[in-house]
């Protein structure tokens, strides 16, 4: 199944295929993260298989990790806990149940998720598993970009990421529609300048000569 292929079809037919289940166990988790916290929903067999690799998942930029799981049993977090995975479904920051909640002046963006929050779910599973040393990974849409990001940046993260699954996930959206515009373009243009303006906050400025023109330039401390 984590052969790396992106084949959504296999993915969606296991979510249908998905039922109400009593055999597994779902309990959430909370990981302190800066101001607030970071919610983990760990959903597992009755009967853990202790060397089983664990499974990390990550939802799109609409939306929270109840994509894959809900409290009856359904949804392919839930399949994948009864075929005997431990699975943990994140929420980025600002989303589900990770706090503080997406405000006026929320400032975290998905460089935060690629640098911090990914690497900081990941260790926490890797701790939680001590007879393992590597985790699966598993993404809707435009997690996969995020998380293919943070494999791409942090070279440590390659040789402990056993996979990358990733369904639905494109770079771009070129679907035409209102609904599109404002779940997409409008929003994302929100929290682009919002991060803009937060980054700018803490910057630094200097000038830079160019013949007998100056310009005002800013560089960022992170």
């Amino acid at each position: 199944m984590f052969d790396g292929n992106n084949d959504s079809l296999t993915l969606w037919l296991l979510l249908i295929l998905s039922i109400v289940n009593t055999d597994i166990q779902q309990q959430s988790l909370f990981i302190p993260y800066r101001e607030g916290h970071l919610h983990v929903r760990h959903i597992r067999p009755l009967t853990p298989h202790g060397a089983t690799i664990p499974i990390l998942m990550l939802h799109g930029a609409m939306s929270n990790g109840r994509v894959f799981y809900s409290e009856s049993g359904r949804g392919l977090a839930c399949f994948l806990a009864n075929a005997g995975f431990d699975v943990y479904v994140m929420d980025t920051a600002g989303r589900g149940l990770s706090e503080p909640k997406i405000q006026r002046d929320f400032a975290l963006g998905q460089g935060e998720v690629i640098r911090e929050q990914l690497p900081l779910v990941h260790q926490f599973i890797l701790q939680r598993h001590p007879l393992v040393s590597q985790v699966h990974w598993c993404a809707h849409s435009w997690g996969g970009v995020l998380m293919a990001s943070s494999l791409a940046r942090f070279a440590e993260l390659q040789t402990s990421v056993a996979s990358l699954l990733t369904f639905g996930s494109k770079r771009t959206i070129k679907v035409r529609s209102l609904k599109k515009w404002l779940m997409v373009d409008f929003l994302e243009s929100l929290g682009a300048l919002s991060c803009a303006k937060a980054r700018l906050s803490r910057c630094q400025p200097f000038t830079c000569r160019h013949g007998q023109r100056k310009s005002r330039l800013v560089i960022a401390n992170d």
